[in-house]
C-alpha cells in the first residue's frame, strides 16, 4: 500500500520470461530466456491506497526446469519507508491474467 500516488521506474528481472500487471494493466512483458537479475526498467503507476501487482513467470526448456525460476522487483529506495507489502491475495483481487 502506498499512501499517495506515485509514477516511476522499478527494476525487474525474471528467469525465464515474465509479464507484470499493475492494477490489472500489463506494464511489462519479456519472453526472452534470461537470469532473474533486476535489469529491465518498468514504468509503474501506483494509486493512493492498495495496489495489486501480479507477476507471471514462465520457465522454458528442459534445462531451465531443472534450475528453477523466479523474479526480482526492485522499487526505488526512497519509496520503501512509505510502502506496505502483503504477499497474501486480497479477497477482492482478480485472478492472475492469462497470457495465452
Amino acid at each position: 500500500m502506498y499512501s499517495s500516488g506515485w509514477s516511476g521506474d522499478v527494476k525487474f528481472g525474471a528467469n525465464d520470461g515474465a509479464a507484470v500487471f499493475v492494477n490489472g494493466v500489463r506494464v511489462h512483458e519479456d519472453n526472452r530466456c534470461s537470469n532473474s537479475k533486476a535489469k529491465e526498467l518498468v514504468d509503474v503507476t501506483l494509486n493512493p491506497g492498495p495496489n495489486v501487482i501480479v507477476v507471471k513467470v514462465r520457465n522454458s526448456g528442459v534445462e531451465s526446469k531443472r534450475r528453477g525460476h523466479g523474479f526480482m522487483l526492485k522499487f526505488p529506495e526512497e519509496l520503501l519507508p512509505a510502502l506496505s507489502l502483503s504477499l497474501e491475495r486480497p479477497g477482492a483481487a482478480p485472478d492472475a491474467p492469462d497470457l495465452e
